[in-house]
């Protein structure tokens, strides 16, 4: 990996980490089109940013939680479902077309 390359991933997953922390959006609206960008698959691009997305949640939660803003029923009733969805919508993406995946997701962008 050319050390231009990941110098731009990383400040990449660092304007996400903030617009994410600060507005409590997914880093993959960022994340994505930027890796897409940069020449990564989209299917590797969704995937990555998938695990991405789990630090940069770990760390907004757990300052969420130090401030006691964090309602546990809520997110039982949120995550539990969205655990099994998810799975649902990895197989589906991998059954898709490239184009098919990147208009798509410009469409849930708009």
């Amino acid at each position: 990996m050319h050390p231009l390359y990941g110098i731009s991933l990383g400040l990449s997953g660092f304007i996400a980490g903030a617009v994410a922390g600060a507005s409590g959006i997914s880093g993959g609206v960022l994340l994505v089109p930027l890796m897409v960008s940069a020449g990564i698959a989209p299917l590797q691009s969704v995937a990555t940013t998938t695990f991405a997305k789990c630090m940069i949640a770990a760390s907004g939660s757990w300052h969420n939680w130090r401030r006691g803003s964090l309602s546990y029923q809520r997110v039982l009733r949120l995550g539990l479902p969205a655990v099994v969805t998810a799975q649902l919508g990895v197989f589906f993406i991998q059954q898709v077309s490239a184009s098919i995946l990147l208009s798509a997701f410009g469409g849930l962008l708009l």
